[in-house]
């Protein structure tokens, strides 16, 4: 073979290389997703590729409340954990792995199991997603969301968020979104509130936070 011949072969070989490599990165951006995660409590944020609540070191509560592990309450313990399963039916129709098929747990059954596995696979979905209101601190009235406490004075002193903007918008004609903290500040202001001692209120108000959003979509 000559050498402009086997030259030309070489350039082949580089670039079908070439080809695969670049499909493969492609393929990998596109299978590949972002996920970012903020803290309803503190404001941290923590972002990335395919990252998960565990990564994060955060968790979401059945009412979709996002927190830092640190600041999720007590866990209860291992007899109230069950007979919060018991009462709730988490222990019906739930994933055997060694059966590999759905079934009935007994309380018999959940009393020797650990109470990590308690907690992972009947309280919550592997400890980080959907775990019960006992432990996050805006479902206990203890902290609360902007969110939450935005749409409570929404409703309780009827500032409507137009009102609120446009006077955000002589700061800023270039704003196109208003913030829940600018809103929040807003009312308070304008009525002498104080957030934390509005929140310190709702659970004599309300009991628990089923009622709360009961009251708000009333």
């Amino acid at each position: 073979m000559k050498f402009y011949q086997i030259l030309i072969v070489q350039q082949l070989d580089f670039l079908i290389i070439k080809e695969v490599f670049m499909k493969f990165r492609k393929d990998f951006v596109t299978n590949s997703s972002s996920s970012s995660y903020v803290c309803e409590i503190c404001g941290r944020t923590e972002s990335g590729w395919d990252m998960g609540l565990s990564e994060a070191e955060m968790m979401e509560c059945v009412n979709g409340h996002t927190f830092c592990n640190d600041e999720a309450l007590k866990r209860p313990s291992k007899k109230e954990l069950i007979q919060m399963i018991l009462e709730n039916e988490w222990n019906k129709d739930r994933w055997d792995s060694e059966i590999r098929d759905n079934r009935d747990f007994t309380e018999e059954e959940l009393i020797v199991m650990e109470e990590d596995d308690l907690w992972d696979n009947f309280c919550s979905e592997s400890g980080y997603y959907d775990v019960p209101e006992c432990v996050c601190p805006i479902c206990q009235f203890i902290e609360y969301s902007e969110y939450d406490l935005s749409a409570y004075l929404l409703k309780e002193y009827g500032v409507s968020r137009d009102e609120v903007f446009a006077e955000v918008k002589q700061l800023n004609k270039r704003r196109r979104k208003l913030y829940e903290n600018e809103y929040i500040t807003y009312v308070c202001k304008k009525f002498d509130l104080n957030p934390t001692e509005i929140v310190a209120n709702w659970k004599e108000k309300f009991g628990t936070y089923n009622a709360f959003k009961k009251w708000l979509r009333g």
